[in-house]
């Protein structure tokens, strides 16, 4: 602990959750954790110690998969930030070897589902609600079914260890950037409403100045890629002792389920080279968010505050960068170690299958088939078109936007958001508003993509289609508050009086946005009851 800076405890606490110092020793045992692998006799899975675990009743309790998050209200820091993948076939895929893990576990039956977005990390995560999120990055780099069976263990392993702060940790280091963005949108909006007279009425107008609008969209394009590069960094430097506990419980159930123990070391070889390539890689768009994060603070006539906030994201993020490296060379934190821990549990307990081989004719065949190998192919240009724009290299961008279309990936959101974003960045609104046409399924669309859509159809007046989507949104997001000021602004304007009060009353239950509803609703001269 001493060899941490200042700087260094001050982000660890905010990460970690800890609202006191008395925190910080917890908070950094997590990270170091307890060597789990030496205090344990025989297989976990038959372990005294996770008995308790295997009789539950809640809400993911019982056999199947989840039908959907309906309605579940999720908060607002628990909301995916990634926009969600179409793909039938390959969801099957991951569901079946997900359901035949779990029927491993001798305990009661748990509810699982598996979502694949659109996110270049390595390791998938499960959030608290039962869903395995599997990025894009885990099923470009692994070679075997027995490697994607093992990280699906592993996340099973959490939940049937009701590790539901698992979620919190990847909520924590999501948060980070995301709340960044939430504060461009929020402050930006509060300082171009205005309030005017229209006949016997008053309305709040809203009209965003040329650099407001040049900072929220900057916070959406750097938002995705940061969220979408970092989580994979920190994620293994956490709740160490929840790691531990997953990848031995994992472990057994993989090897109960006829898939290779081996293949749990190869994850985590592949984990190691992952993470040693994202230090560089997310150096490259600290500035860019420290240029929008500061920019919409002075917009908010918050100057000195945007000061103090643009030097904490700026050094905090290259401390934290340091810091977990630091951490990652620790005992039982990097994936080197975890690997040296299975390798020892294997030769104790599963001695005889250990030279089993992956199977690798499996996957190879899945990612054969044409639809999978369009959607891989396709969201790899795309992802790349998001590099060019993030790089105002727009030429780049659009040849390999048209190289990101077939017939599996044309009709996705995630993919219509490039072309939107790059247009928008070239100030062509027409072009871009012509792509939505083309998005089949909205329930699959990114927070940020909403974000850009409500902000061009506030700017342009446009209430009626603004409402349209904030509808969409909560729908499908599952959260009333991420848009409930451009909502109340909305109704206003569409002469809906009662219900835009009734919206900026709900407003002020949202702590991150009192302040701003409860200064709409003085200028509207409503009293607001404390």
């Amino acid at each position: 602990m001493n060899s941490l800076k200042l700087s260094s405890l001050s982000l660890l606490l905010l990460l970690t959750g800890c609202k006191t110092v008395d925190g910080i020793t917890s908070a950094a045992s997590n990270l170091i954790g307890n060597n789990l692998y030496e205090n344990i006799e025989g297989k976990y899975i038959d372990d005294e110690a996770i008995e308790e675990f295997k009789i539950r009743k809640d809400e993911l309790t019982g056999q199947g998969g989840l039908i959907s998050y309906s309605g579940i209200q999720i908060p607002l820091d628990q909301i995916r930030q990634t926009s969600l993948i179409h793909s039938p076939e390959l969801t099957t895929y991951l569901q079946n070897i997900t359901d035949h893990i779990i029927k491993q576990w001798p305990g009661t039956p748990i509810k699982s589902k598996v979502v694949i977005v659109n996110s270049y990390t390595f390791g998938p995560y499960v959030d608290q609600f039962g869903v395995i999120h599997v990025p894009l990055g885990m099923l470009e780099n692994v070679e075997s079914e027995d490697e994607i069976a093992s990280l699906l263990s592993h996340e099973v392993g959490h939940i049937l260890l009701r590790h539901h702060e698992r979620s919190e940790v990847v909520k924590s280091q999501q948060e980070y950037v995301k709340n960044i963005a939430s504060t461009v949108v929020v402050v930006n909006t509060a300082k171009n409403t205005k309030l005017n007279k229209v006949g016997e009425n008053y309305k709040l107008i809203y009209t965003p100045t040329e650099q407001s609008k040049n900072n929220t969209s900057k916070a959406a394009i750097y938002s995705y890629l940061i969220n979408s590069l970092s989580d994979n960094v920190w994620s293994t430097a956490w709740a160490r002792n929840q790691e531990d506990e997953a990848d031995l419980l994992g472990l057994d159930l993989l090897v109960h389920s006829g898939y290779s123990p081996r293949a749990a070391s190869h994850t985590l070889d592949r984990l190691s080279d992952f993470q040693g390539k994202q230090k560089s890689i997310l150096n490259t768009f600290i500035d860019n968010k420290k240029e929008a994060l500061a920019n919409a603070w002075q917009e908010g006539d918050m100057a000195a505050l945007g000061q103090e906030a643009s030097t904490t994201l700026l050094e905090g993020t290259v401390s934290l960068i340091d810091s977990t490296t630091d951490y990652l060379k620790k005992s039982h934190m990097s994936p080197a170690d975890r690997n040296l821990n299975l390798r020892h549990y294997i030769r104790k307990e599963y001695r005889s299958k250990k030279r089993k081989r992956v199977n690798k004719t499996t996957w190879k065949q899945m990612k054969s088939s044409l639809a999978v190998r369009n959607i891989l192919e396709g969201y790899k240009f795309s992802y790349q078109a998001t590099n060019a724009i993030s790089q105002s290299e727009y030429a780049s961008a659009k040849k390999l936007f048209s190289q990101s279309l077939n017939p599996h990936t044309s009709n996705q959101p995630a993919i219509r958001e490039v072309a939107y974003t790059l247009n928008m960045a070239q100030g062509k609104p027409i072009q871009a508003e012509q792509h939505l046409a083309f998005i089949e399924h909205w329930g699959l669309a990114s927070p940020n993509f909403y974000k850009s859509i409500i902000e061009e159809k506030m700017k342009k007046s446009n209430f009626v289609e603004a409402l349209k989507y904030i509808e969409k949104a909560e729908k499908y997001l599952h959260n009333n508050e991420m848009f409930i000021v451009e909502k109340s602004i909305a109704l206003n304007q569409e002469y809906r009086e009662e219900d835009s009060i009734k919206s900026l009353h709900e407003c002020t239950l949202y702590s991150d946005k009192k302040a701003t509803c409860e200064n709409m609703l003085n200028k509207l001269g409503i009293i607001i009851n404390s």
